[in-house]
């Protein structure tokens, strides 16, 4: 009941349709369970960008407003890791190590001292 609640809410976050609760009846898909290497009921994770190997496990209360803050942890830290991402990709161009390494305008660039 709690994650129906919970799963209820979770538009209300405003991820537009990003994040999602699903459920799944391990009796019913022992494979897909064993794959998943779930063993405790219940198990909460959250998948990234559809990787069915890369997740963060759950580990708080099961109650709707824990859930909800597990869930907007997430996609808050997804949403910043996106976000550096893009900047990095919108840069004329990367310095590492105070070298120049990458970019489109490496001749007119000025480094910062």
């Amino acid at each position: 009941l709690v994650y129906l609640e919970a799963a209820s809410k979770v538009p209300s976050l405003h991820f537009h349709g990003h994040a999602r609760l699903a459920q799944v009846d391990c009796v019913a898909h022992q494979d897909f369970c064993a794959k998943q290497m779930i063993r405790a009921y219940p198990t909460l994770r959250m998948y990234k960008d559809g990787d069915p190997v890369a997740f963060e496990l759950f580990a708080g209360q099961r109650t709707v407003p824990e859930i909800l803050a597990f869930v907007q942890q997430q996609m808050t830290a997804y949403r910043k890791s996106h976000d550096v991402m893009r900047k990095q990709e919108a840069a004329r161009y990367d310095v590492v190590r105070g070298a120049i390494t990458v970019g489109d305008d490496l001749y007119r660039s000025q480094m910062e001292v």
